[in-house]
This record gives C-alpha cells, sequence and structure tokens, in this order.
C-alpha cells in the first residue's frame, strides 16, 4: 500500500531553501520594523546598539509564529519544519524576552497562545470567521513583549499603546486581504466563506478602527492616519474593481503593496523618533531585495505567477 501524501509530509525534511520562504521574508522588514517603533514609543534606547533587542526579539516571534502555525496547519505543497527546530525557535524567543522582564515574557506567551489559536483557523469554522483578529493579536503582542522589554511595564501606554492598537488593526485588515487572495485554497476564513466583497467590507471597519487608534497618538498622528487612509483607497478600489480582474488577483496584487507600505511606513517612523539613518538604510535595501521572495511561499498557487 503506497503511503499517504500526509505520511510523506510528516517524513520528509525541508530544505534551508525551503525553511527560508516559510518565513515569509518579504515580511521581515514589517515584521521588526513595527516592534523597533513600539520599543521606541516606551522608551527604549534609539542607538543601534540598543535596537538589537527589539530586531531579535521580533525576528525570533516572527520565524516562530511562522514555523509554529505551518506545524500545525500543514498545507499542501508546505513541508513544516521539525518539532525540535519549531521548539527551538519558541523556547529561545521566551527565553530572550524572559532575560529583560517577566512582562515581555507574558507577552510572548500571549503571542503564541494566539498563534495556537490562529493555526485552527484550517479545522473550525468559528476560528476561520475571525482568524484576522488572531492575526492581528499576535502583532499586538509581539509589539507589546518589545514594549515591555523596554520598560518592564505589564501594559503599553499612552502612544505606544495607540500605535501598537493601530498596526494591530490594520494587520488584521491586511491578513483578511491575503484570505482573499487564497480564497480558492482556503475552507473557512471569512473571504470563502461569506465572499470576498464582505471579507473587504470587515476589512475597512478593521482600518477605521485603526484610524480611530491612530488619532489618539501625540506623535505620528498625522502620518499614521494618513497611512491608514491610504491603506483605506487600496481596499476600495479592490471592491469596486476585484470583480473585472479576479478577486484573488486583485487580493494579490493588493496584498503584497500592503507588505510594502507597511514596511515602508514603520521604517519611517522608526527614523522619525531618533533612529539613526543606517537602520532605514539597511531596512529599506532589505526590502527590496526580499520582496521578490513574496511569489515564491510554499504550496501557493500563485507562486512564479504574480
Amino acid at each position: 500500500m503506497a503511503p499517504s501524501n500526509e505520511a510523506e509530509g510528516r517524513r520528509a525534511k525541508p530544505t534551508l531553501k525551503h525553511l527560508f520562504y516559510l518565513t515569509r521574508p518579504y515580511s521581515w522588514v514589517c515584521s521588526t520594523a513595527v516592534a523597533v517603533a513600539a520599543w521606541l514609543l516606551a522608551g527604549g534606547a534609539a542607538q543601534l546598539l540598543g535596537l538589537w533587542i527589539p530586531l531579535l526579539l521580533s525576528a525570533l516571534l516572527w520565524v516562530g509564529l511562522n514555523w509554529l502555525s505551518d506545524s500545525i496547519q500543514r498545507d499542501a505543497g508546505r513541508t513544516p519544519p521539525s518539532r525540535t527546530l519549531v521548539t527551538i525557535v519558541v523556547v529561545a524567543s521566551l527565553g530572550f524576552a524572559a532575560f529583560f522582564s517577566a512582562s515581555a515574557f507574558v507577552w510572548a506567551g500571549i503571542h503564541y497562545a494566539l498563534v495556537l489559536a490562529y493555526a485552527q483557523k484550517k479545522v473550525s469554522p468559528k476560528v476561520g470567521a475571525i482568524s484576522y483578529l488572531f492575526r492581528g493579536g499576535t502583532v499586538f503582542a509581539a509589539c507589546a513583549a518589545a514594549s515591555a522589554a523596554a520598560n518592564g511595564a505589564w501594559s503599553p501606554t499612552g502612544d505606544a499603546f495607540w500605535f501598537i492598537a493601530s498596526q494591530s488593526l490594520a494587520h488584521a485588515a491586511r491578513n483578511l486581504i491575503g484570505d482573499i487572495r487564497d480564497m480558492k485554497d482556503d475552507r473557512y476564513e471569512l473571504p470563502a466563506t461569506h465572499g470576498a466583497t464582505r471579507a473587504a467590507m470587515v476589512a475597512v471597519a478593521c482600518l477605521l478602527a485603526a484610524g480611530v487608534a491612530a488619532a489618539m497618538l501625540t506623535v505620528l498622528r498625522r502620518e499614521t492616519i494618513s497611512f491608514v487612509v491610504v491603506l483605506l483607497i487600496g481596499v476600495f478600489l479592490l471592491i469596486r474593481y476585484g470583480g473585472r480582474i479576479g478577486y484573488e488577483k486583485a487580493g494579490r496584487r493588493l496584498h503584497h503593496v500592503m507588505v510594502v507600505a507597511f514596511s515602508i511606513f514603520t521604517l519611517y517612523c522608526s527614523f522619525h523618533l531618533g533612529v539613526w539613518w543606517l537602520w532605514v538604510v539597511l531596512g529599506s535595501a532589505f526590502l527590496v531585495a526580499l520582496h521578490r521572495t513574496y511569489k515564491d511561499n510554499p504550496g501557493k498557487g500563485y507562486r512564479g505567477n504574480f
């Protein structure tokens, strides 16, 4: 009797290139830059020697999110990392957070709890309907961990809180656009169950809430509101023209543009908050180099056809 595809997937070992793609490198700049901005707003040092803390913490949490999620979901076309490798990354990120403060450790733990919940979207219609909120929550928890590493507080306050809240809600909207991109391959996510237009309208609601949070900022208020408005225009264009060119194709293009926009915006925020220009230069170079990996996400039908 021939082995099943599932059994083959369990035995297969991912190559280094495959593991690289499973970390979604096109989002590296965004996932680290937003944590740097949260760190700075919480009172963290702006010098490059101090930035290694939020950079490394957010990078570990990002890799842990993707590898842990993939090891649970086991999507077709993806060979997840071994349990040992996933455990090493998760434990390393939790240990690194704990080194700085108990509150950073707790937020890192909340991050992984939300990842575990988010990964159930493939098997649970209830989770699939709100999976974008769990994804936005992982952004909040990761940024809150960076904030807690900066000042030891149990919860972000002031501008740090409102910035993280705004970014988390905007990321939830971005995740919904990603679900529209993948709706042919999904079963329980909102676009697959209620249609792309309704999902896009929910994304609009998330962005409006992100704009309200941005309005509470005392710094970066104008910039963050303008950023949210640009994202809203993109979603409205998707609603207007998605039916003509195909929602999956339109969602793919908009999601990719949103990834780049998030990266540029969060890099700008860190620069505005006093980070040396070299961080922006390096981040921009990585953005240009890594955005090309977007179409090479393993297991996706749009691979090589962006």
